[in-house]
């Protein structure tokens, strides 16, 4: 064993002709760093397969994920290869495949580590992860699912106005809504219905039917693109923590202040995180961390990184939404730069089984060690829906002072700014303050002229 390179296996679930994530990527630039192969696994057909195949070192295509091909896939590339890691994506639900069940019972038959499968549908299932805190009679929101228009007048007195109307199982903030009264709800659905094929934060990762389990303990159906969720309205200032657990406690590493977010026609938007908080006190902080604690124990989640969005109410922290994986946007760089761990490398370590008490030992010194210098996150969306024409002012906006990574966007396809996040850029940098951040964010987004032009359809 000890003459084979090691290798870790990614499964490839993102059949989107444009690339839907960046998960793949960052985890093989640090395997490849410690020597080790990189091989994606994919089934026949997928849209992205030539591209997909250059950037591996070996690609395998199969006519159908499941357990049994992926353990083969394992068994045979063991010919060759220590394999350290099988993944996926854990943070997608697709029709018709169950991904993270299907890795783990691979995982389960040749000897490898996956995080616990019934854990990662709980965070995906929004409905079914407040019936679990519920259950565990942790602070939660009243939830009701709707399944058609007709259920909507009295899942809506059940909650009471304003309410926010989502999908069940998404990613992002894709066809989400703050509703005030019943007109606006009844619009909103109407709108779902609609649109829920063509957004693909909505129907890429919305699963296929199913049937689980209500409040009351009966039997509910899930359709996708009709059947919804409306869940309390929480009053307060947005925030998210990044949490990492391993086999003991979960750790929560940081929390980033959302310092702007609005509420567009369809979706929620992110514009301006900042780290560490400007508005909380040290008390509420620790506050939210316990709370984040006993959130992510109740769903059983083992090694993995927990992306938790809550708001700060009156009543204290409340959850909005537990992921089963790594925040977007720059996290993995906030974590590099104010925690000082590689998330990817860490991730990478926990599924491959290093040594739990070595680990959370070097996780808690990251907590503990985090600087309180100032570093933002903020993103530039564009200013109509349509497709990009030009970008001007990139470089300008680039050279500011404590800029320290940014991503224009070279996507040309259409844009809906409106039902889901498709930013324009995104920027990470080092600031003196939460003020700072804002006049950082203000200045950027002066530089940026971004021209846009209609596409038919909608």
């Amino acid at each position: 064993m000890s003459g084979r390179n090691s290798a870790i296996v990614y499964v490839d679930i993102d059949r989107s002709a444009v690339e839907l994530y960046n998960y793949r990527t960052p985890h093989f630039e640090v395997a490849a760093s410690l020597g080790w192969a990189c091989v994606t696994v994919a089934e026949d057909g997928h849209p992205r397969a030539e591209a997909i195949s250059r950037s591996s070192d070996a690609f395998v295509s199969v006519p159908r994920l499941s357990a049994a091909a992926l353990a083969d896939v394992i068994r045979t590339l063991r010919e060759t290869y220590e394999v350290k890691v099988l993944f996926s994506y854990p943070g997608q639900s697709l029709a018709g495949l169950n991904i993270s069940q299907v890795v783990e019972d691979a995982c389960d038959a040749v000897g490898l580590f996956s995080p616990p499968a019934a854990a990662i549908d709980l965070c995906n299932n929004k409905y079914a992860m407040r019936l679990a805190l519920q259950r565990a009679g942790l602070p939660n929101v009243q939830a009701v699912i709707a399944q058609n228009e007709s259920d909507l007048a009295e899942a809506a007195r059940q909650i009471g106005f304003p309410l926010i109307m989502k999908p069940v199982f998404g990613s992002g903030s894709a066809l989400i809504k703050k509703c005030r009264d019943l007109d606006e709800l009844r619009a909103h659905y109407q709108l779902f219905n609609r649109m829920y094929s063509r957004v693909a934060g909505a129907s890429d990762f919305g699963g296929g039917a199913l049937t689980f389990e209500a409040h009351d303990g009966a039997s509910m159906s899930y359709v996708p693109g009709r059947t919804v969720m409306l869940e309390t309205y929480l009053e307060g200032i947005e925030a998210t923590i990044e949490c990492v657990v391993v086999d003991g406690d979960p750790i929560p590493l940081l929390l980033h202040e959302k310092l702007l977010v609005s509420f567009e026609e369809s979706t929620v938007l992110e514009h301006l995180l900042v780290v560490p908080s400007a508005s909380f006190t040290p008390e509420q902080i620790e506050t939210a961390k316990d709370y984040c604690r006993d959130c992510v124990a109740a769903l059983g989640l083992k090694r993995s990184f927990v992306h938790f969005e809550f708001r700060m109410t009156p009543e204290g922290p409340r959850v909005i939404e537990i992921n089963p994986r790594l925040g977007g946007f720059y996290v993995h760089q906030s974590l590099k730069d104010v925690a000082g761990i590689d998330p990817f490398l860490t991730n990478l370590a926990m599924l491959s089984g290093e040594e739990g008490g070595i680990l959370d030992n070097r996780l808690r010194q990251a907590a503990a060690a985090a600087t309180d210098r100032c570093h933002t996150m903020f993103v530039v969306y564009p200013p109509s829906p349509g497709r990009i024409k030009s970008i001007h002012g990139e470089i300008r906006a680039a050279q500011r002072p404590g800029i320290r990574a940014f991503d224009i966007t070279s996507y040309r396809g259409r844009i809906e700014c409106d039902t889901e996040e498709n930013f324009i850029a995104k920027f990470w940098a080092a600031v003196p303050s939460a003020e700072a951040a804002r006049q950082l964010y203000d200045d950027v987004r002066s530089d940026l002229r971004i021209e846009m032009e209609g596409v038919e359809g909608r």
